[in-house]
């Protein structure tokens, strides 16, 4: 009996009328619903091949990350590659079927056994969907892309030579590490984020990381900012051995990648970073001087050029916008005198010029000419410095000027959130007249805009900005000595324990051991921001804080990353009673009962800390608190919900492991949020 005739023989096998008229129903729904059948198989390929696309990008990051996925996922994957296989040969009966008979009728035997087919494929195809879908640990993010360069950049003669001749190099299997130098401000950045997204679009390499390297630098970041780029996770690897092991394993693998690594100062290492000198790993890198790229054996050498006369001129005249022919010899000459064809000292002057009148530009041109400034390295150096302090020097307001040394008050390429920016200046009090948050979220952004339009500052991804290096150098000149950053090994506090060095510092910066001196000689001193990578203990001198009663902001943070160091304050400490802003990052803290002595504390930071308990008696008078990704001993909750005098709190991503948050405690903590009528900005993931 042929299989069409047995579906209808079963269904007339029925004991009744009724259930014989079901069963003929069930079987014609086939031949009825056919076409939705086949719509619906059609969709759950789709669907199936989409979930097994993203879990075998989850297994290979597995395997980029040295960790083996289950065997049921390797078996579920080879049958859903053996079902996907038969779905589609039965999507393509389907359709076949669609005409037979010539097309002259539908034959209803061919298409109810086509039809239950197709179902059945069709529900076997979900079920092992649904079962993948359940496995994915988390959405795929896509790999990191090059950022755009802005859109008023031009792509000059100059810079297009050099940029093949780095990409030819890219290309020769005999380069593996490719240096390119030149002095500061001249391009080298924008000629190697040029590189990176021409590298990308051409798809020279499967995978290209791209580091800014600090000074001095910090081996753990440049890991971690390679692993980033390459979808490389650091699981259980904490310092910077295991991390380079790690990462040497990744990079050995058959990709090809490319490590760019800009604004390299010092000689680097590459084994002890975990970059293997292999043909599929290639380094390009950008320093200052040529000898450093020989040091860190480049096969390669390129130097960017500095821009031409004509090119200078073309770039002075996009950002100044128009120069009448009396202004135009005079300006010709500062670009090609002074500026030396450096991008950098160009736009800081033609920013500063433009929208001026004749006469004013005319003026500050000559003023230009008889600037003076700090000895330099060279005559070479010398003019473009002077260019650059003749823009600093074109903000006329003291709380600008001020705000723009406070970012130079970081290191090196450090790249700045505006949100520190603005913490960091209400607590100093530079804009006398605002007297809120909410207030400086308006006046402060609008200052950053204007050093940013001015090219005073550069922007950086998301809310970040950062200081070229030649205006951070201007600026700690013309702060005279009032701002210090101390990131030297050799440059320990404690040396100067007794000296006058820091009389007349207002702001400090220090990197490195906390081995202090028994007390800071800076009594003008109005910030303090420490920091360390060592992950070890820090106990202060107890009489550190005697001498800088004016402190206004302290912030204190250890960067290992893999420990919670303690951090033990000294009695001292409560003698800073005019202290606003207080900012502790990755601290075991088991003490806070000396902030209760802080009478003019309105903000406080605590990040990545670990702690007993919130301090309730402190936080009952700040205005900003911030809590993040802390682990807390005891109920949070029902502190915060008592802190009704906050304009503006930030609870995210804590743990608090000795209770489990009940609804009551969070609805509680909801309720009172919702109730603070001065609460301004919140943020709460609990």
């Amino acid at each position: 009996m042929a299989p069409g005739i047995d579906i209808l023989v079963n269904c007339a096998g029925g004991v009744g009328a009724t259930a014989f008229i079901e069963a003929v129903k069930k079987a014609t729904r086939y031949w009825w619903e056919f076409t939705e059948l086949v719509e619906n198989l059609g969709g759950e390929i789709e669907l199936l091949e989409s979930v097994c696309g993203s879990m075998e990008v989850q297994v290979i990051n597995a395997g980029a990350n040295s960790r083996v996925p289950g065997e049921d996922i390797v078996l579920q994957l080879k049958n859903a590659a053996t079902l996907l296989k038969k779905a589609k040969d039965q999507e393509m009966k389907a359709k076949a079927s669609s005409d037979c008979c010539n097309g002259a009728f539908p034959n209803l035997i061919c298409r109810c056994i086509v039809g239950r087919k197709t179902e059945k494929m069709t529900n076997k195809m979900k079920e092992l969907k649904d079962y993948l879908q359940q496995k994915l640990d988390f959405a795929h993010r896509s790999s990191l892309r090059a950022m755009s360069l802005p859109q008023d950049f031009i792509f000059f003669d100059s810079i297009e030579k050099a940029r093949d001749e780095i990409i030819t190099a890219l290309k020769d299997d005999t380069k593996l590490k490719i240096g390119l130098f030149g002095m500061g401000g001249c391009g080298k950045s924008s000629m190697l984020k040029i590189v990176h997204k021409e590298a990308q679009d051409r798809e020279l390499f499967e995978k290209i990381a791209f580091v800014e390297v600090s000074d001095p630098p910090n081996i753990l970041d440049i890991q971690q900012a390679i692993a980033s780029w390459i979808d490389l996770n650091f699981e259980t690897e904490m310092d910077k051995h295991a991390r380079a092991a790690r990462l040497s394993m990744t990079l050995e693998k058959d990709k090809s990648y490319l490590i760019i690594l800009d604004n390299v100062w010092r000689m680097l290492k590459f084994d002890e970073i975990g970059i293997p000198s292999r043909k599929n790993c290639k380094v390009l890198l950008s320093t200052r001087h040529k000898d450093k790229c020989t040091l860190m054996d480049c096969q390669k050498v390129i130097p960017v050029p500095h821009l031409t006369k004509d090119e200078a001129w073309e770039l002075f005249q996009q950002r100044a916008g128009a120069i009448t022919e009396e202004v135009k010899n005079q300006a010709e000459e500062v670009i090609v005198d002074y500026c030396r064809g450096l991008p950098v000292a160009i736009r800081a002057v033609a920013s500063t010029l433009k929208g001026k009148r004749d006469y004013a530009m005319m003026e500050a041109l000559t003023q230009l000419k008889h600037h003076t400034l700090w000895d330099a390295n060279s005559e070479e150096e010398y003019n473009p410095y002077k260019c650059l302090k003749f823009s600093f020097e074109e903000l006329k307001i003291e709380k600008e000027k001020s705000l723009y040394l406070l970012c130079a008050l970081f290191p090196n390429d450090a790249e700045l959130t505006l949100e520190t920016l603005i913490r960091f200046a209400f607590g100093l009090g530079i804009f006398q007249d605002v007297d809120s948050y909410q207030s400086a979220r308006r006046t402060i952004p609008t200052v950053i805009d204007k050093f940013k339009d001015s090219c005073l500052l550069l922007q950086e991804k998301g809310q970040h900005v950062k200081l070229h290096d030649m205006f951070r150098a201007v600026a700690l000149s013309e702060a005279n000595e009032k701002t210090r950053v101390l990131t030297e090994p050799s440059q320990n506090l404690k040396d100067l324990d007794g000296k006058q060095y820091f009389k007349e510092t207002t702001r400090l910066y220090y990197h490195g051991t906390f081995d202090f001196p028994h007390r800071l000689n800076s009594p003008e001193l109005e910030i303090l921001y420490m920091s360390n990578d060592n992950g070890y203990l820090s106990k202060f001198p107890a009489t550190l804080f005697e001498e800088i009663t004016k402190l206004k902001v302290l912030a204190i943070k250890d960067t290992s990353g893999f420990t919670r160091p303690a951090l033990l304050f000294p009695q001292s400490f409560e003698r800073l009673e005019e202290l606003r802003t207080l900012c502790l990052n990755g601290w075991r803290i088991d003490n806070m009962s000396c902030f209760e002595k802080l009478k003019m504390l309105h903000s406080m930071e605590l990040s990545s800390c670990e702690v007993k308990e919130l301090p309730e008696a402190t936080l009952k008078k700040l205005k900003l608190l911030e809590v993040s990704c802390c682990i807390i001993g005891a109920n949070p909750y029902e502190v915060l919900a008592r802190c009704s005098q906050l304009k503006e709190l930030y609870f995210v991503k804590n743990s608090v492991p000795n209770m489990v948050p009940n609804d009551q405690n969070v609805a509680t903590f909801i309720q009172q949020l919702a109730s603070y009528q001065v609460l301004q900005r919140k943020q709460s993931k609990v």
